[in-house]
């Protein structure tokens, strides 16, 4: 490791607290030490400072997420300015699930306001994971009810004292257990300050540009616009897509329009030309008719009012006992024919391509993942989880707060900060494990496990655990494959991104790693003997944007590709794949297509749109001896191609 590198060199600190974490706090000079951070936005970076506050921390024009972008240059500095009229000027007495300013933080001099301190929501996620299929498990749409009960009365409340919450989104509201906490509450409208952020796919298309190719804010938000956010994220938060969602694809060319123009143009997933993600998504006819003709009104014609309560006040939802399938209607849909069904048999499409399905439950599979080209698997039900060949593992209800991996025979599973090792339905080893944010960092191949615990990371020796190398505590996350392993950490303004070899001790941390701006969503990585593959999501000014940078086993960058997720591509998601040799697997709407890096870019080779029918670009999808396995949330179908 180059000397002065890491993070934690008291050197590195002191510079570090001297240049720029030096504040202000009620007359108190605070040196803000960068392992505490725990959040990142597009706006400030987010740091723990003990007894259950936090601090927010604006980014300024010199910051490196900022600097080199003018425009994000210009935001930075307006939004200084107007905090030190605003910040002071917020409003008292609001609910307390609203994270609102306590005191303010000042730079060296005690006159600039450059933050503000809050109460801390600590073991909370963020409300745009109650979207994702993976990580609902577990949690019912009922228990979804119940927050968002919450949230109208929180709302509604915000309204009345004459605040609009503006760029209303699933990102600045936190949920613990059942409980909706509002975040960023400093964008708020209100007085004479407008809210000037916005995120594409909470903005009410009323006050949009109609002319623009994108949904681009031009008139102020109101209270209309609030509730049409809110119920933007109900739809999503019960049948995993947005109502804009799906895959729009025309029979006639000349109506084509672009994903991100959609809601300008009324597009939902009830038109009958959107393909549906039928594979990650529940069929909106799970809904009760009620709510779905109320959000038919609302995104189809425009109907803005208070979001009508007693929607979810009458709602019940119910768990069909032949299919799993929650509904919220007389009868489950998906069994009396209304939505269209998955492969039930071994079919032959076009002479080429055999779909087979090889497993299906009631319950959920929670992990899945092909060593030595034989695909391995873990599944809940009836209140147990299973390995792929029936061999239970644990009782228990199933819980989205274990994360679980295989290596070989052993099943892996951690959950607060405990590592079980699992074999034979006994358990052969348990370790500390460390964490980034509620994640526990583990992970595994086929030869062997490993996991952070403190400063370093650790593989299982033959007498005992055994360090590789050091990295930041509770801000690092990595994978490995059978024999590279890539990590990363970002801290402040710290972003570092590591490789190693899975059978040596040490870390190669001094690789280029681009900076990743604004607020992380999501992060995955794809590794195999040649080569690493490391996505991430995130919002910039606005828009989910998803990145992939190609990694050669030195550390080199291969090729990089960056683009807005709402276009239709193999990176509109940033799941859905799988990597051999020199190739990425990757699934789409248009079926499955395989890239390789050539000539510094990342280019499609083949494409296999037969496949199109059995994934979705969030379907999970791993490469075997026996073909392409599709692994959905209650299923696993073979594709064969002859």
């Amino acid at each position: 490791m180059p000397e002065g590198r890491y993070p934690v060199d008291k050197w590195e600190f002191k510079k570090y607290g001297e240049k720029i974490m030096l504040v202000k706090i009620n007359n108190i000079a605070v040196n803000i030490d960068p392992t505490k951070s725990i959040g990142k936005g597009g706006e400030a970076d987010i740091y723990n400072l003990g007894s259950g506050k936090a601090l927010k921390l604006f980014k300024t024009v010199d910051h490196p997420d900022v600097k080199g972008s003018p425009l994000e240059e210009l935001s930075a500095k307006n939004r200084l300015k107007e905090h030190q009229s605003k910040l002071p000027s917020f409003p008292t007495g609001l609910p307390a699930n609203v994270i609102t300013p306590i005191d303010l933080a000042y730079d060296k001099t005690g006159k600039k306001i450059v933050g503000y301190t809050m109460n801390l929501v600590d073991n909370a996620s963020v409300l745009y994971s109650f979207s994702q299929r993976m990580f609902r498990q577990g949690i019912s749409n009922n228990e979804i009810t119940q927050i968002f009960l919450k949230l109208f009365s929180t709302v509604n409340t915000l309204h009345k004292n004459g605040i609009v919450i503006g760029d209303f989104n699933d990102l600045n509201v936190l949920v613990n257990g059942q409980n909706p906490y509002i975040i960023d509450s400093d964008s708020f409208q209100f007085g004479h300050f407008l809210a000037r952020s916005f995120t594409q796919d909470f903005t009410d298309p009323l006050n949009a540009n109609p002319n623009s190719t994108a949904v681009e804010l031009i008139k102020p938000f109101n209270h209309f616009s609030d509730w049409y956010a809110f119920a933007v994220l109900l739809f999503q938060s019960y049948l995993f897509v947005k109502p804009y969602g799906g895959s729009y694809k025309p029979k006639d060319q000349n109506n084509r329009v672009s994903h991100t123009k959609r809601p300008l143009e009324r597009i939902t997933v009830f038109d009958d030309e959107v393909k549906y993600p039928v594979k990650q998504a529940l069929h909106y006819s799970h809904l009760s008719p009620d709510l779905l003709d109320y959000f038919y009104q609302i995104f189809k014609s425009d109907l803005r009012e208070v979001f009508d309560k007693k929607m979810l006040e009458n709602i019940e939802w119910k768990t069909c006992k032949k299919c799993g399938l929650e509904h919220a209607t007389y009868a489950c849909p998906s069994c009396v024919g209304i939505v269209p069904g998955h492969v039930v048999q071994t079919i032959v499409i076009k002479g080429n391509l055999k779909a087979s399905k090889v497993f299906n439950t009631k319950g959920f599979i929670v992990y899945s993942k092909v060593e030595s080209g034989v695909l391995k698997y873990i599944y809940h039900s009836n209140g147990a989880y299973y390995r792929e060949n029936g061999e239970k593992i644990i009782d228990g209800e199933i819980d989205n707060q274990i994360r679980f991996r295989i290596n070989s025979r052993n099943t892996l599973l951690s959950k607060k900060g405990i590592l079980v090792t699992i074999k034979n339905t006994q358990i052969i080893d348990k370790v500390a494990v460390g964490s980034c944010g509620i994640l526990p960092v583990f992970d595994s191949n086929s030869l062997n496990r490993f996991w952070i615990s403190a400063e370093n990371i650790y593989k299982q020796g033959t007498l005992g655990p055994e360090p590789i190398g050091k990295i930041l505590s509770k801000q690092t996350v990595f994978w490995v494959g059978e024999k590279l392993g890539f990590g990363f950490y970002r801290a402040g303004d710290l972003n570092v991104g590591f490789i190693f070899d899975t059978s040596k001790h040490a870390i190669l941390d001094s690789i280029d790693f681009p900076i990743i701006p604004g607020k992380l969503l999501d992060v995955t990585c794809y590794i195999s003997d040649k080569l690493i593959w490391f996505f991430a999501s995130f919002m910039q000014n606005g828009n989910k944007t998803n990145r992939c940078i190609v990694y050669d086993k030195q550390g080199k960058i291969q090729a990089t590709k960056e683009e807005i997720s709402s276009v239709d591509s193999w990176l509109t998601s940033i799941r859905g794949k799988t990597v051999y040799g020199d190739f990425l697997m990757s699934a789409t709407d248009s079926g499955i297509v395989q890239l390789k890096v050539e000539n510094s870019q990342i280019i499609v080779k083949n494409s296999y749109p037969d496949t199109a029918s059995y994934v979705d670009d969030e379907s999970i999808i791993h490469l075997s001896n026996e073909g392409i396995y599709v692994v959905d949330y209650k299923e696993i179908t073979l594709l064969q191609l002859h």
